[in-house]
């Protein structure tokens, strides 16, 4: 199937803000998730985006839930109960509108465990991944 014409610009503009899908298999590297979610927060993919995109409910959904994860480091109850509802909201609309599309392991990640992680650390700040990663030689050969 090939992209249409929004799904052509919202790739450009995501591209402009740190996400190219041109390396790793045409999939998004950690690293581009990162700087996109970071673009998401300081508004400068909403500002690049055509209004027939930014008014579009699928993104709309999926940037409130982004912009209420918050970085510090100390995450009031308040803040963390607003970001599980925003991302509960996004899990739902998913299901309901787009249920043919299946749920990778970032966005499992995003769905599922950072609202878990969240409330036992009160931060959703992304952290690396490459401790647990070095693990795995280690874990794969004790078995």
């Amino acid at each position: 199937m090939n992209p249409g014409p929004f799904t052509k610009t919202l790739e450009k503009v995501l591209e402009h803000n740190g996400g190219s899908r041109k390396a790793f298999f045409q999939a998004y590297s950690g690293a581009h998730l990162i700087a996109m979610g970071n673009n998401i927060l300081n508004g400068n993919i909403i500002k690049y985006l055509p209004p027939e995109i930014k008014d579009d409910s699928r993104i709309i959904v999926f940037f409130e839930a982004k912009k209420s994860m918050k970085k510090h480091l100390d995450m009031s109850d308040d803040e963390i109960t607003l970001m599980k509802e925003k991302i509960l909201a996004y899990g739902t609309y998913m299901k309901e509108n787009l249920e043919s599309l299946k749920t990778k392991q970032k966005g499992h990640l995003f769905l599922f465990d950072a609202p878990e992680f969240t409330a036992k650390f009160k931060t959703s700040s992304f952290f690396s991944d490459e401790p647990i990663e070095a693990y795995h030689p280690i874990c794969n050969n004790s078995g």
